[in-house]
């Protein structure tokens, strides 16, 4: 016969490549599972190098060997929605014509359903919402309790009255997480706002962009419940949002530190009109002490040596850590002048008593004993908390997770858990390990998707998972008040850091909540560190009730 020339070859390897391909795409598009679909595309091996570290060892000293679907089952569990995207450079590895934009985009649409995937598999198109947001309209919301009324007096006063020295005031507002820090200062400033005490603009400064959206949410319900005829415009100022100056009489500006940072560094004569807010408030402000913040104070004239305008920060832990001249500049940054108006001694039982707090039921389980290694002792000496390499080592115990997991299984079907764990790979096993028990368990860290995130955190927030671990995620700002037990298995030296995670459930029944909530310790011991574990400063809260 006659030679096969060059470009007889490549045609012929091109027409194999190409069956090699539409074959692939068959197999996964007839597979009977996503389980299935996933071993066809990629392969045991694949999987299981995918997920994360130590968790199908975990898995299977507690279950024995996992057989391949086993294996593609956790994996689709672990990673849901995310699954090809994870995969997506092995994908391309296969000559398949993988999206470049998996968020909900058509193309990538149409990729992950001829592979026979639920077009949810190819994400969700992020909702852009607009830099400008004008609220009208009538809402109604339940009356402030005496101790919030307080408060917006206080507010006011601070806002509105000059100094002795002549010069405005600043403040620190203190209210327990879960009281309604944010509700008190919106309706403070809305009422100012109405009685033409006060225009705009007034700042509203925040670390995330979740902080941001929530402080918006309830600015927008202040306004419709308590506002006037008038617009008031609300601003989002972080990422790819800009800012300017309103038409509107009234306007509030919503911005992350980071972004204001930014533009004053780039170009502060373009913002000068928001260097001159009527009223500048810290949400989270024992962050405040960062050198972003002390860039931003510094050009909106609020030094050591002046105030330019009113200044409000609002915590729940009106200190910043346990270094007292720390804490002495953190307080003279807001005049050390605090507001509170709940009994000093034991503001916690009045507002349980009150029913705006939860109850606290407490115990506390045994951990890992930590030994410092490599350079541990030198991180925690620069940071004062656990670090990373730390924090890998105690998600890696087994029996300090199997601990976890045991605890958590006597727990009633219907009570709502949420967990913090110390790494990504332990929040994945405990979930992994709950479900293999039978029950309903989720777990999500940082390096998902957000809007994988979102989904998994609405599933536990509806109530239909029970159980949801997660690292490194929802400590300031998330809202789930129907949890019924914390488990704080992610060890912190910080009070911070403590008070922050244990909020998310001391929500008591007048503030949306539940009348109990049991919060559980894992002990882990660092005996060379020389420092306790934060949760040891907390025994006022469950101590003699």
């Amino acid at each position: 016969g006659l030679a096969l020339t060059p470009a007889d070859i490549r045609t012929v390897l091109t027409e194999d490549d190409s069956r090699r391909k539409s074959t692939l795409v068959l197999k996964s598009r007839a597979a009977q599972s996503d389980s299935h679909r996933l071993l066809t595309l990629f392969g045991a091996d694949v999987l299981k190098a995918a997920l994360p570290r130590g968790l199908i060892g975990a898995v299977e000293s507690k279950n024995g060997m996992q057989s391949d679907l086993e294996v593609a089952d956790l994996f689709g569990r672990v990673r849901g929605f995310d699954c090809l995207w994870v995969l997506r450079e092995e994908l391309r590895s296969l000559g398949l014509p993988v999206p470049t934009n998996w968020a909900g985009s058509d193309q990538a649409q149409k990729f992950v359903v001829s592979l026979g995937f639920a077009s949810g598999f190819a994400g969700t198109k992020e909702v852009i919402r607009p830099a400008l947001q004008q609220v009208q309209g009538r809402l109604n919301l339940s009356p402030l309790h005496d101790f919030q009324e307080s408060l917006v007096d206080k507010i006011r006063s601070l806002s509105l009255e000059k100094a002795a020295d002549g010069g405005v005031q600043r403040g620190l507002l203190y209210l327990p997480t879960g009281a309604g820090k944010t509700r008190v200062t919106a309706e403070a400033v809305v009422r100012m706002f109405v009685a033409n005490e006060l225009t705009g603009p007034v700042l509203w400064i925040a670390q995330s962009q979740e902080l941001c959206e929530q402080a918006i949410q309830t600015w927008t319900d202040a306004w419709r419940a308590f506002g006037d005829e008038r617009a008031l415009d609300i601003n989002r100022f972080w990422g790819a949002y800009e800012v300017d100056e309103s038409n509107e009489e009234l306007q509030i500006v919503v911005a992350t530190d980071d972004k204001l940072r930014s533009r004053i560094e780039a170009d502060s004569d373009t913002y000068t009109w928001l260097s001159k807010a009527t009223l500048v408030i810290i949400d989270e402000a024992h962050t405040a002490m960062s050198p972003t913040y002390t860039t931003i104070l510094r050009w909106l004239g609020l030094t050591s040596a002046k105030t330019e305008r009113p200044l409000l920060g609002l915590t729940a832990t009106p200190y910043k850590g346990r270094n007292e001249e720390v804490n002495r500049l953190f307080t003279q940054r807001f005049s050390k002048n605090k507001l509170e108006s709940l009994d000093p001694d034991d503001p916690i039982g009045q507002l349980r008593d009150a029913q705006v707090l939860a109850e606290v039921d407490h115990y506390v389980l045994d951990g890992s004993v930590v030994h410092a290694l490599g350079t541990d002792m030198a991180d925690f000496m620069r940071m004062k908390e656990v670090s990373k390499s730390m924090l890998d080592r105690i998600g890696q115990d087994i029996d300090r997770t199997q601990n976890v997991v045991d605890d958590i299984m006597q727990k009633p079907d219907d009570w709502p858990v949420l967990v913090f764990s110390a790494s990504v790979s332990s929040a994945h096993t405990i979930a992994a390990l709950l479900r293999l028990e039978g029950k309903n368990a989720d777990a999500v860290d940082g390096s998902m998707r957000p809007q994988e995130r979102r989904r998994i955190i609405e599933a536990f927030r509806s109530g239909e998972t029970q159980i949801l671990v997660n690292c490194e995620l929802l400590t300031q700002g998330f809202d789930a008040p129907k949890v019924r037990a914390l488990y704080i298995a992610r060890p912190t030296f910080s009070p911070n850091r403590y008070h922050q995670m244990i909020g998310r459930g001391l929500r008591g029944p007048k503030n949306g909540g539940k009348e109990r909530c049991l919060i559980v310790n894992v002990a882990d011991t660092f005996e060379q560190f020389g420092e306790n574990l934060a949760f040891t400063e907390f025994n006022y809260l469950w101590e003699g009730r």
